[in-house]
């Protein structure tokens, strides 16, 4: 079992994927007969909720492609039934029973940090950070338009920066987070500034 990403790069098993990468991303099973049970399994991070699919091998063909992005809305629905916001589904291919290649989906590409100050995403070294579009917005004011924040440096291990200037915003909670159609998606995070 071998699995590529949308650029043809393989990945080996227990990548993570997220769910925004996944277009493209497929599952290649070689060398299975018609008669071996080849199942792909999504269970969600409680592993006592999955959701089973017999693949079917086609006679004569020397293998099989599965598409992930076919199974995109059963992702979805585990992701969300889950209470942590960071939740994973992990895809397992099985062949007669026996888990071959798994594979770890997340709901988001990266992850905010912050201190007191500033936050910060830890991406690769050769990501641009005009791919991150942030936005803050007061949800006191909800009708408010949202603030454009700009990243403020680029660390030496790829960390993005962002100073998010505390003392100078109103008091309250402020959502930190991406449009919905920006390149990068993270978890928004709530940024509470005391009064």
């Amino acid at each position: 079992v071998r699995a590529f990403d949308g650029n043809g790069r393989e990945l080996p098993s227990w990548s993570h994927i997220p769910v925004q990468s996944l277009f493209g991303t497929r599952i290649v099973i070689l060398g299975v007969g018609s008669n071996a049970k080849t199942t792909l399994r999504l269970s969600a991070t409680d592993k006592k909720i999955t959701r089973k699919f017999d693949l079917r091998s086609i006679d004569q063909e020397l293998s099989t492609e599965v598409r992930i992005s076919d199974y995109r809305n059963v992702i979805d629905y585990l992701h969300t039934i889950d209470d942590n916001p960071d939740s994973t589904v992990t895809l397992s291919i099985e062949i007669d029973g026996s888990k071959r290649f798994e594979l770890i989906l997340l709901p988001y590409a990266v992850r905010l940090e912050r201190d007191e100050f500033k936050f910060w995403l830890d991406v690769e070294k050769d990501v641009n950070e005009t791919n991150f579009e942030i936005l803050a917005l007061p949800l006191e004011l909800p009708g408010e338009e949202p603030e454009h924040l700009e990243c403020s440096e680029r660390g030496s291990d790829g960390k993005l920066f962002w100073n998010f200037y505390p003392e100078q915003r109103d008091a309250g909670a402020w959502l930190i987070y991406a449009p919905k159609d920006s390149a990068t998606q993270f978890r928004p995070m709530l940024w509470t500034i005391p009064r």
